[in-house]
């Protein structure tokens, strides 16, 4: 399927009336923009490879003329026997047509003569999804926000006016805005959404009913019309000479950039959380082995340098599950299991990046040296223990927990026994929160045979998990009594065991959701025993 825009019709001299540019409707705190295109191609089929090579000949046969600006693919998710697909929030897909001879009306222009009778206006609009939002939403909320409920697919008769079925029923508008609308969930990386199609006989028609969800009133089914294939390829076209460099070029430019995002997905950059969990324990230790501040070069070396191991071991743990990962739901998507990023990128890009963390710690001394071998090693060998150990998180747990004898030793020349006693706590803390993430994805691991503590540990996990906190927090304390003021101690244990007990909440009926969070939230333990660290030296 081909669509002509604006330009380049009137680059051929040519008009068509009605034929305008979708407006931009971008205003606070929505940003709806228009980004139109000279030429947009639509490529079905149920094989992705299969529409990369039609792809390629499209854009060798319109080159030199036109530079691809956009490619997008889509793909139906979760069809159930009804064969009726569900968008990624999980609701049903919702996009409701007209059929037989109302469908045709709707969708094709009559009455504006020879060229043009039986062809379309055509409005197309990526939709991106904030399901981070989205998830924590209650179930009810969830359902308001659409208009319908996830368990039945029902309309709510006493929605509010603000749900997408209140807000897009096309018989609603004036005069009534009838339209043909097809869309299918994407994903690039770790970013996903809607792809939204609608067809019409006047472009006016297509301003009014914009939007993927259906009229109110009814249960939405997909009629016969709007069954898709597996997959589908959207393209977006411009003249190689407009906004920029020649064709190839330009083309090369648009690689690069989305190549550098797709790095950026494999090495988690959005989610802060995972580095943050590696830096606090190496924080507080080099304030512990400094006796207060250590100085700022130490503290930008660990900084800088945990950032850049935890990015490294996204590269390899990604590159080890890669066959693992397309198995389960929460890191299907990862860039390296869909073969965004190949394995030799992947791995290429964590020898850089372990080099960079090396370099670093070359400003350093020779002890701290030596260490960073021994916390090389086990940093890459935990991807591969889930393989053979019953509690990989052990293992994942001392990998985590290396930046506090590498603080001794950048800091005082040597690893004395108290570097071991608080790596100690910061295990069992490790084995805390590394449990509640295994407990998140336990039903695919079983299904897939990984071993993780969540399996080995069956419905002794939240007992175990409570209990790794106390022994954490009580390491720690035990650690520091004597080097910081006794007040400071015992207010901060306080605070880190307050945390824990709301983890408690969170955890005790194993939902993935309450899991989940409290996994992503657990860095604010870490950061409260770091806070209660520096403040303890300060006030000693």
């Amino acid at each position: 399927m081909v669509g002509i825009g604006p330009s380049l019709v009137k680059k051929l001299g040519a008009e068509v009336p009605g034929l305008h540019e979708f407006p931009d409707f971008s205003g606070a705190p929505v940003k709806v923009p228009a980004t139109p295109g000279t030429l947009w191609c639509w490529l079905r089929g149920s094989d992705l490879g299969d529409l990369l090579h039609v792809t390629r000949k499209v854009q060798k046969a319109l080159a030199p003329a036109f530079a691809m600006r956009h490619v997008l693919d889509a793909f139906s998710h979760a069809v159930g026997e009804s064969g009726h697909g569900h968008d990624l929030t999980g609701f049903e897909d919702g996009t409701e047509n007209p059929t037989g001879d109302k469908a045709e009306e709707a969708a094709f222009a009559h009455g504006m003569g020879q060229g043009l009778d039986g062809s379309s206006f055509v409005a197309v609009q990526q939709w991106v999804h904030d399901l981070d939002a989205f998830e924590k939403l209650g179930d009810e909320e969830r359902d308001h926000h659409f208009g319908r409920r996830l368990e039945d697919n029902e309309e709510i008769e006493d929605a509010p006016e603000t749900a997408h079925v209140k807000r897009t029923a096309q018989e609603s508008f004036d005069p009534e805005a009838f339209v043909l609308r097809r869309s299918m969930p994407w994903m690039l990386g770790m970013q996903a959404g809607l792809m939204f199609v609608a067809f019409g006989q006047l472009a006016p028609g297509l301003r009014a009913a914009d939007a993927p969800h259906g009229r109110p009133g009814r249960r939405h089914r997909r009629c016969d019309v709007q069954h898709l294939q597996a997959g589908q390829r959207g393209l977006l076209l411009v003249p190689a000479h407009e906004g920029g460099p020649p064709g190839p070029a330009a083309a090369r430019l648009l690689m690069t950039r989305e190549k550098f995002r797709l790095y950026l997905d494999l090495i988690r950059w959005d989610r802060p959380a995972g580095w943050l969990l590696l830096l606090w324990p190496s924080l507080y230790a080099l304030w512990v082995a400094a006796g207060g501040f250590p100085g700022w070069h130490l503290v930008v070396v660990f900084t800088l340098g945990t950032i850049l191991m935890r990015s490294a071991g996204c590269c390899v743990n990604d590159v080890a599950d890669r066959e693992f990962d397309k198995h389960v739901k929460r890191t299907a998507g990862r860039p390296v299991t869909t073969g965004a990023v190949s394995v030799r990128e992947a791995l290429a890009l964590g020898a850089a990046l372990a080099l960079l963390a090396f370099g670093l710690v070359l400003t350093t001394n020779a002890v701290a040296i030596a260490w960073s071998f021994a916390a090389l090693a086990i940093a890459i060998a935990y991807p591969y223990a889930k393989r053979f150990v019953s509690m990989p998180q052990a293992v994942l747990g001392v990998a985590f927990s290396f930046g506090i004898p590498m603080a001794f030793a950048a800091a005082q020349g040597r690893v004395p026994l108290l570097a071991w006693v608080l790596l100690l706590g910061n295990l069992f803390w490790v084995l805390a929160y590394d449990t509640e993430y295994a407990m998140v994805d336990r039903d695919d691991d079983l299904r897939i045979g990984i071993k993780t503590s969540a399996i080995t540990l069956g419905r002794a996990d939240v007992a175990v998990v409570m209990s790794c906190y106390g022994a954490a927090i009580s390491v720690w304390a035990l650690a520091l009594v004597g080097r910081i003021p006794l007040p400071v101690v015992v207010l901060t244990a306080a605070a880190a065991a307050a945390q824990a007990l709301w983890h408690y909440t969170l955890i005790r009926d194993r939902s993935r959701e309450g899991c989940f969070k409290a996994f992503r939230l657990n860095h604010w333990l870490g950061f409260t025993l770091f806070a209660g660290t520096v403040a303890g030296y300060a006030l000693r």
